[in-house]
């Protein structure tokens, strides 16, 4: 199933998307970074974090949020194995 980033402007109240495949969930989720306003607020398996503080566009894009306001709120499971990533992603999101 392709993705379609386009449809995520459109205004039709709150409508939840489910999005298939790593590099449309990628795509969608870099785009929301850049489109945030007010919050982001994510979910991240606790292996899912090392992914999320090791990927260079969406550190800069999680930087240039926090600098224009936006807060970014992370809920994880926080373990032996992603302690370290999540100590290092600290400077790029709010609240975990």
């Amino acid at each position: 199933m392709s993705f379609n980033l386009e449809e995520l402007n459109r205004k039709e109240g709150e409508v939840v998307r489910i999005i298939y495949g790593v590099e449309n969930a990628l795509s969608a989720g870099l785009y929301c970074i850049s489109m945030a306003k007010e919050t982001i607020d994510l979910y991240a398996e606790g292996i899912g974090v090392y992914s999320m503080f090791h990927y260079p566009e969406a550190l800069k894009l999680n930087r240039e949020a926090l600098i224009r306001g936006v807060r970014i709120r992370v809920i994880t499971e926080i373990t032996k194995d992603n302690l370290a990533s999540v100590k290092e992603g600290l400077q790029y999101i709010s609240d975990v």
